[in-house]
C-alpha cells in the first residue's frame, strides 16, 4: 500500500474507508478529531506513530515501518454491556489474525494484552467517540528486532519476528484483523457469547494473580470474567472480588 492514501474496502459486507498515513501523532487522536464528519466507518493506519497511547495513560513505542499502528472508527448499536466487554473482544480478533497469518499461537492476558509467553506483542485501547461510535485502537509488534526496543521494555516486550524468525506482511495481517473484528461485531449484535473465545485464549483464568486496588495489593486466583468483561478473583477467604480495570501480575 502506498503512503498517505484513502481507499474503500469491504469487510463482512460492511464498507469502510481506509486512510493510510506516512506518520501521525496518534491514530486514536486522529479519529477523535474527525469522528463527526460522516457516518462511515473509518480505519486509520500509519507507518510511524509519534505519540502512541496505551491503556492507563501509557505511551506505546512506535518505531517506523515495522509494526501495525491502527484505529477503527466503528458506528455501533451496542448496549453498555457490549461496550464494556469490547476491548476483550478486540483482543480475540488480534489473536486470531496472528494465528491465521503468522501461524503463531499468542495468548491473551486480561484484559487485552497479546502475549508471547509473558512478553507483550500487542494491545488495545478503546475510546468513546460519540453516542453512536467507538474508536478501537490497537498496536502489534510485527517485524521489530531486539535493537528496536528501548531498554525499559526490552525484557517485557517481543515481536512476531523475534518469536518466529520470519518477517510478515503487515497489510495482510491488518486486513485479517479487520475481517475478524466485523465477524465478532456480528456475534455481539446477535447476542452470541463473543467472550467464549476470550476465555479459551486467556493466559489469566486459573492463575494466581496480584492486582493493586485502591493502593493496596490483593492476591487471589482468577476464576473467570463476567459478561461485562470484568475479572473475577477469588481471594484466600473465598470471597469473589470483581475488577473493572487495572494491571495484574501472574
Amino acid at each position: 500500500m502506498n503512503d498517505d492514501t484513502i481507499i474503500s474496502l469491504t469487510f463482512a459486507d460492511h464498507a469502510i474507508e481506509h486512510h493510510h498515513l506516512i506518520e501521525i501523532e496518534s491514530t486514536n487522536s486522529y479519529l477523535q478529531e474527525t469522528a463527526g464528519q460522516n457516518q462511515i466507518d473509518r480505519l486509520v493506519s500509519a507507518n510511524l506513530q509519534k505519540h502512541g497511547r496505551g491503556r492507563l495513560g501509557r505511551t506505546w513505542h512506535s518505531p517506523p515501518g515495522v509494526n501495525i499502528y491502527a484505529s477503527l472508527l466503528y458506528h455501533h448499536k451496542f448496549g453498555p454491556q457490549a461496550l464494556s466487554s469490547l476491548p476483550l473482544v478486540v483482543s480475540v480478533a488480534l489473536k486470531d489474525a496472528i494465528e491465521q497469518v503468522c501461524n503463531f499461537a499468542a495468548t491473551i492476558k486480561w484484559p487485552n494484552d497479546i502475549l508471547a509467553d509473558k512478553r507483550k506483542l500487542g494491545g488495545v485501547l478503546c475510546e468513546i467517540a460519540n453516542a453512536n461510535a467507538v474508536i478501537i485502537g490497537f498496536g502489534i509488534n510485527v517485524n521489530m528486532e531486539p535493537c528496536h526496543f528501548p531498554s525499559e521494555i526490552e525484557n517485557t516486550a517481543s515481536s512476531i519476528y523475534i518469536e518466529t524468525g520470519h518477517l510478515f506482511n503487515r497489510n495482510l495481517l491488518l486486513s485479517s484483523i479487520i475481517q475478524n473484528l466485523y465477524q465478532l461485531f456480528k456475534m455481539i449484535s446477535d447476542g452470541q457469547l463473543a467472550l467464549k473465545k476470550w476465555r479459551q485464549y486467556s493466559s489469566t483464568i486459573g492463575k494466581k494473580v496480584t492486582i493493586v486496588l485502591d493502593g493496596e495489593k490483593k492476591t487471589g486466583r482468577a476464576v473467570d470474567i463476567d459478561d461485562w468483561g470484568r475479572l473475577r478473583i477469588e481471594n484466600q477467604a473465598g470471597d469473589i472480588i470483581t475488577v473493572i480495570a487495572g494491571d495484574i501480575i501472574h
